[in-house]
């Protein structure tokens, strides 16, 4: 694993230009802003980071990259897509769809807790997919929605663990070429304190959520223990603003997305399991 940090800057700093061209860094200079990535193992990379800040530059991106031999290896990954499409609905100005696609009985307003979903999501038109094959919604970062081929590769991998939901349009028809993947399975509580970067207790209703370090899904190993499953949730809740499950997925699920091509815009991340 290796974490790699993404900085944009005006293009006019010729003094940031100079300093980067001095020790070979490779960047992307457009007409107004210019880009570059640096990881932390690289040698030029405290110092670059030292120089930037005295500019006020900060980095906008900071992820793990991890290497293929990485996500071969693991048993478990964290599953995301990097695509985000469109907004649930009704009501995309006041997020009313917290309170009919949900059951709010009990929500939390201030931290987000509580939502469980009781209805189909609806948005306004289909995806335009192109090549890819998975999104999520704006606002949702724990639901994953898939195109009518992945719902049928998955079906005939024998992938376990979800059900195959309507997504609906405002008029309340169902959508022929966008599905929700429904996660069944919630996993007990196991997240490791090693992974943990901040925790945020709501001042309302002392629920805790977590904020994780970059590059480190730990949890302990017997969360995973005689799950069957392909993909599933953790109970721990993650976000500052947000209140999101991680969505966890197989070896299996994995490499039947990734061999067949349709991990387009899909993020994996390997769980460290830990006694």
């Amino acid at each position: 694993m290796r974490i790699r940090h993404y900085y944009p800057f005006n293009s006019s700093q010729k003094e940031i230009l100079k300093f980067l061209d001095n020790r070979k860094v490779k960047y992307d200079c457009g007409e107004a802003i210019t880009t570059f990535e640096l990881f932390e193992d690289d040698t030029h990379f405290e110092k670059t980071k030292e120089f930037l800040e005295l500019h006020d530059i900060h980095a906008t991106v900071v992820e793990a990259i991890y290497s293929q031999i990485e996500l071969n290896e693991s048993k478990w990954l964290s599953c995301r897509s990097g695509w985000r499409y469109g907004y649930p609905q009704p009501n995309q100005e006041n997020m009313g769809y917290r309170f009919t696609t949900y059951n709010s009985e009990n929500y939390c307003i201030h931290c987000g807790k509580g939502l469980v979903q009781k209805e189909s999501f609806v948005i306004k038109k289909e995806p335009n997919w192109g090549t890819r094959n998975f999104l999520m919604l704006n606002w949702v970062h724990d639901e994953l929605f898939m195109t009518r081929k992945a719902e049928s590769l998955l079906e005939k991998a024998n992938l376990t663990g979800f059900s195959s939901y309507a997504v609906l349009n405002t008029k309340g028809s169902n959508m022929e070429g966008v599905r929700q993947i429904y996660v069944k399975k919630i996993l007990e509580k196991g997240l490791s304190n090693e992974a943990i970067s901040e925790v945020i207790v709501c001042p309302q209703c002392n629920f805790k959520k977590y904020m994780n370090k970059i590059g480190s899904v730990c949890y302990k190993k017997n969360t995973f223990e005689n799950i069957s499953d392909d993909i599933v949730k953790s109970q721990e809740k993650f976000g500052e603003i947000t209140c999101s499950s991680i969505i966890f997925v197989s070896q299996k699920f994995y490499k039947t997305v990734t061999e067949n091509k349709l991990n387009r815009g899909l993020i994996f991340e390997p769980v460290r399991l830990i006694p």
